[in-house]
């Protein structure tokens, strides 16, 4: 199992959350769109914005992270 810090933004570029991300991969290399896209899913599950807003939400791995 694979583990990034992940940072999630609002339109503004303010961070508003910030997630430990874990993925196991099997027979596959992971790169950080797959964590950033794990965090923005988790971010869309924990209802950390209205449903319109979602589309505006940007994540990114932690510097050094990935």
């Amino acid at each position: 199992m694979t583990e990034r810090i992940v940072d999630v933004f609002d339109k503004n570029s303010v961070r508003i959350i910030t997630y430990t991300v874990r993925i196991t991969a099997f027979n596959r290399t992971l790169c950080c769109d797959d964590f950033e896209r794990e965090a923005l899913w988790m971010a869309s599950r924990d209802k950390i914005a209205p449903d319109n807003q979602l589309t505006w939400l940007t994540a990114k791995v932690q510097t050094g992270r990935c």
